[in-house]
């Protein structure tokens, strides 16, 4: 059913089997990820993080607080005794800094941040850590929020919704979020457009948990486009976003693709290999400068957040998974390298390198995709976008995102220049 002609679909209208990836390797990770947030909990719970040579990755301890208590979250519901206990552990290790006396003056003289800094409050109430004083205080706040209009982003509204809903607040009607309806361009390289739609499927399924969301596209289709841009942030090695992307599949209750299957292993050997997911933020030349407590304090802010989307990853996968195949190779004794010591990790075309020929074959469509979006850069290359596509074409891979991206690219270039 095409998109033109489908009716609302939902997700998860099926019932989902359990990961083919070892529950327990998963179960692992999780847990190492609630050791890495719970480390810079205690480093940035309090006062945030300044970095004075790069004041914009500087955050405020709000922002750890909550994403922190989102981690808990996520991982509560993961059926593993010893990882729900270390949610546990961490959601009540935030509990009193979350609920301050500044907390609740946040709320009043900044009503439009109002459910953004209620996140960590709702969450932990959900999972049974409940303040019945600071909710009395807090809740009169958002229900004024909610009587006014509001004019915001779609995933502003998505995340309003979301912590409305699980505060049993009523919301005016918001849908119609963007990537629910309609298609992404591709053309638009935008890492802020992608870190939108992961926030959106978040809230929109609530990590998942939520299955009968309604849409005005094929699920399929929103699977899809969310695999093009994980093929464009795999290739850059960008493996926070990868992680944030590839939370769609169990999100979305979806079976994973092959290319969704890779870029997992990718990640999954690279935090192997570094003991945590290697992030691009961390700079070498400021990580060399540093000694002592400012040198850890550096490499774990630049650090916590690709630990923290890993662990969501795999929670929700570990939760939701549908089969993922394991496309883990023998890494034929690579070195394990400490993070921050190279720029260059190896990459998806290591990885790729050592798998048999019938799982290249499975990921063919991967390899033409990475081969458009990099002739559809910045700038594009009309010669190699139209060599790509004829590539895909002559091997008979079905048409993806990125082949209509590249048709309709083509076609803009052709008009232009007939004019």
């Amino acid at each position: 059913m095409s998109a033109r002609t489908a009716t609302q679909r939902q997700f998860g209208q099926s019932e989902v089997p359990t990961s083919l990836w070892p529950a327990a390797d998963l179960q692992r990770r999780v847990r190492n990820a609630i050791t890495v947030v719970a480390a810079a909990v205690a480093d940035f719970g309090e006062a945030g993080y300044s970095c004075s040579g790069r004041p914009a990755l500087g955050f405020g301890p709000e922002k750890i607080l909550a994403e922190a208590a989102m981690l808990a979250y996520a991982a509560s519901r993961v059926p593993d005794a010893d990882t729900h206990s270390a949610a546990m552990d961490l959601a009540r290790s935030i509990a009193t800094a979350v609920r301050t006396p500044e907390a609740l003056a946040d709320l009043a003289l900044r009503p439009h941040r109002v459910f953004k800094r209620a996140v960590p409050h709702v969450l932990l109430t959900k999972m049974g850590l409940p303040d019945d004083e600071f909710n009395s205080r807090a809740r009169p706040f958002a229900d004024r929020v909610l009587s006014h209009a509001l004019d915001e982003p779609g995933t502003v509204l998505a995340e309003r919704d979301w912590v409305a809903r699980l505060w049993a607040l009523t919301t005016p009607a918001s849908g119609g979020w963007s990537m629910l309806s309609r298609p992404l361009n591709l053309a638009i390289d935008s890492r802020e457009e992608a870190y939108g739609v992961t926030h959106l499927l978040m809230y929109v399924t609530d990590f998942g948990a939520r299955s009968g969301v309604a849409c005005q596209r094929p699920v399929e289709e929103i699977a899809a486009d969310v695999e093009a841009l994980l093929v464009r942030s795999l290739d850059r090695e960008d493996y926070d976003l990868c992680a944030e992307l590839l939370m769609g599949w169990p999100e979305l209750r979806m079976a994973w693709t092959p290319g969704a299957g890779f870029a997992f292993a990718v990640l999954a050997e690279a935090e192997d290999r570094h003991g945590v997911l290697p992030c691009g933020n961390l700079n070498a030349v400021v990580l060399d400068s540093l000694v002592g407590q400012e040198r850890r304090r550096y490499a774990r802010a630049m650090s916590y957040h690709t630990a923290l989307v890993m662990g969501m990853l795999c929670a929700t996968a570990a939760t939701y998974s549908a089969p993922l195949a394991t496309y883990r190779a023998d890494p034929g004794g690579l070195p394990a390298r400490p993070l921050g010591e190279v720029r260059e990790w190896g990459g998806w075309r290591a990885a790729y390198d050592r798998l048999g020929e019938d799982q290249r074959r499975e990921l063919a469509g991967l390899v033409s995709d990475i081969d458009i979006s990099r002739a559809l850069g910045d700038p594009p290359n009309a010669r190699a976008v139209h060599a790509a596509l004829q590539q895909a074409r002559v091997a008979g891979l079905p048409p993806g995102p990125w082949q209509r991206a590249a048709e309709q690219w083509l076609d803009l270039v052709v008009a232009a220049l007939a004019r």
